[in-house]
């Protein structure tokens, strides 16, 4: 073989390995594309979840702003005792007139709010996290006799309940404007 046909022969493999190069090339970015489409169309679809459990975590409000507050178990506490303490009767020491609830009557309240025998127990356990021992360590109501009196500020607002229960026109009071009379 000549050297032109050598040179010829070279000239065609390098024309058949770049076409073959470009056949590669093509089916390369094809792949590819196909490749991006279907990242695309995750992308899409983990969007959308990520979207649905926002709305489902923050519930409808904005990732930033403020989640409204729950009522913490004191305030439960304190809005369970008022409500046993109203259904009993809303008895008042006599010498104070703090509001008193006696042990009878809060486990009676109990039963009637379906509370098991052991849950009864836990509720009047003093010392533990529950209605009695949240409220005694919130020093909202101390034990007085065969019950517990409400302290301070709660005192106060169930008295003020009391009275706007046996007179709800109390709340009612007349606007007056500045110099009318």
């Amino acid at each position: 073989m000549s050297l032109e046909e050598r040179r010829l022969a070279l000239e065609e493999r390098r024309e058949l390995r770049l076409g073959g190069l470009e056949e590669r090339r093509m089916a390369l970015e094809e792949r590819r594309e196909q490749r991006l489409g279907e990242i695309e169309k995750k992308q899409l679809a983990l969007d959308e979840r990520r979207e649905e459990r926002l709305l489902a975590t923050y519930g409808g409000r904005e990732p930033g702003a403020p989640t409204p507050k729950r009522d913490s178990k004191i305030t439960e506490y304190q809005q369970m005792w008022s409500r046993f303490w109203f259904a009993s009767g809303a008895q008042m020491l006599p010498n104070s007139q703090d509001p008193y609830i006696s042990r009878v009557a809060l486990i009676d309240m109990l039963i009637s709010d379906g509370f098991s025998e052991h849950r009864i127990k836990v509720a009047l356990n003093p010392s533990g996290p529950s209605l009695v021992g949240s409220l005694v360590g919130s020093e909202l109501i101390r034990p007085s006799g065969h019950g517990w009196v409400a302290l301070g500020v709660f005192a106060d607002d169930l008295r003020a309940q009391q009275k706007v229960e046996m007179n709800p026109s109390a709340l009612l009071r007349p606007y007056r404007t500045q110099g009318t009379q």
